[in-house]
């Protein structure tokens, strides 16, 4: 028979990266059974491996993707001191415990583990970009003990299961919940708890969305990478339960484990819809004004701010200037709530300039169709 693992890999890079993975039912021909393998599938991702293997009615064997040794957290990120920030977490938390560190870039995997050996703690690090002979010693070294922190990019650790990993934290914002599951879902292996934090700030998207701009399937991209910024921001459900209705399972109980649950209690949502509304018009009244307005400019224009760059645009002239006032506490009370309705799909964000060293981000209208008429409702913690 043709063994398939890492199964999902033909949706989540045959689309553009490796488009030949989307091309193995060609081994059909030779009349051998198929079984494909992963970690972790949303529904949708199961049909397009099963219509990529040409499997017609396949039986479908799905475990829990629950794991309720894993901890689940998501820290505010420190914006000028990420890697010092995480370095902190494992000399003060984990001291001498076995741990991952994933981070976005190459170059961040190198300087993250210099800063944790910096701080006495033996660490290495792992990206495509080493050479091969390398990359094997660097992962051999942990996998064996002899260094306790591997600082990697997304690509370590398929197919590895080492015991005893009590720690996997994220530096930077992973491109969807599923990349998140299955690198977290790397602690644990010996069934007692880990720790699985992410440190998150919304201008992390800026780094994914010049990757989705570029790529030939990025309205699909862009909705995976909300639906992790969605579960990074939200305050009222469990961690494990946002995963499993991710993953269309059952809720189950609440974990009592993650940062959510630990809070005494829920935060209670309030119903913004109006607000949503007043924002959406005034994004398109600071349009007309400025085709290309930014997150900041909104906030401060719903805020009512005297700021300069506001006055001199004339934003202050739109009939949403200021209407926020009675609702937020302030401009970043203010933008958080927008943030929310780029995540949920009402504004959407978009690249200036893909040739731009520096990313420029501005906003423009989303899906809001069901909004402005009325067939639909936002809440929201404050």
């Amino acid at each position: 028979m043709f063994v398939v693992d890492e199964a999902h890999c033909i949706d989540t890079w045959g689309k553009d990266f490796r488009p030949a993975y989307q091309q193995l039912g060609i081994l059909r021909k030779y009349g051998l059974p198929f079984v494909a393998l992963t970690g972790t599938a949303t529904k949708q991702t199961s049909s397009i491996i099963s219509t990529a293997l040409q499997m017609e009615n396949p039986e479908e064997v799905r475990l829990p993707c629950r794991r309720n040794n894993l901890c689940f957290s998501v820290v505010a990120k420190k914006e000028l001191k990420a890697k010092d920030q995480v370095a902190q977490i494992v000399s003060s938390d984990f001291d001498g415990l076995c741990g991952i560190v994933y981070c976005a870039r190459q170059a961040d995997t190198v300087e993250m583990a210099f800063e944790l050996k910096e701080r006495g703690i033996p660490a290495t690090y792992y990206h495509a970009g080493m050479e091969g002979g390398e990359r094997i010693r660097n992962a051999n070294m942990w996998l064996e003990d002899k260094i306790k922190v591997m600082c990697c990019t997304n690509p370590f650790g398929m197919g590895i299961d080492k015991k005893g990993v009590r720690f996997v934290i994220h530096l930077t914002l992973p491109s969807s919940l599923e990349d998140y599951v299955k690198e977290s879902g790397r602690g644990g292996r010996d069934g007692d708890n880990c720790s699985c934090i992410l440190l998150f700030r919304f201008a992390d998207r800026s780094f994914h969305l010049r990757n989705v701009a570029a790529m030939p399937f990025s309205e699909d991209s862009l909705t995976l990478l909300n639906s992790l910024a969605d579960f990074c921001m939200q305050t009222s459900l469990c961690r494990q339960q946002f995963i499993a209705r991710y993953f269309d399972e059952n809720l189950g109980e609440a974990c009592y484990c993650c940062d959510i649950c630990q809070e005494d209690s829920f935060q209670e949502q309030k119903d913004l819809t109006l607000h949503a509304r007043n924002i959406i018009d005034c994004l398109r009244q600071i349009s007309t004004l400025e085709g290309k307005p930014k997150l900041t400019d909104l906030a401060m224009t719903y805020m009512g701010s005297k700021a300069k760059t506001i006055i001199t645009q004339r934003f202050n002239t739109v009939a949403q200037y200021g209407k926020g006032k009675d609702q937020f506490l302030n401009v970043n009370n203010a933008t958080k709530f927008i943030q929310f309705l780029i995540f949920k799909g009402f504004i959407k964000e978009n690249i200036r300039s893909l040739e731009e060293r520096m990313t420029i981000n501005y906003l423009t209208c989303g899906n809001v169709v069901d909004l402005v008429d009325g067939r639909c409702q936002v809440f929201f913690n404050l």
